[in-house]
């Protein structure tokens, strides 16, 4: 029982403890090689559908 984590700061304190500071990061890595892919992707989906949105929107104005 005294194993146990009773709160986040006593899990945080016994992992940096035990485990070190860097322990804090595990995971890190693999976790951006998923995400930031996919944030780029949404980022520059954005962009190109803006910027063809203003085109159509200018298109339509001077028409």
């Amino acid at each position: 029982m005294a194993s146990q984590h009773l709160r986040v700061v006593d899990a945080f304190r016994k992992t940096v403890r035990y485990e070190g500071f860097g322990a804090l990061y595990n995971g890190l890595v693999p976790n951006s090689v998923k995400v930031v892919p996919s944030i780029a992707l949404a980022f520059v989906s954005y962009e190109v559908v803006k910027d063809y949105m203003n085109i159509l929107r200018t298109l339509y104005v001077t028409i």
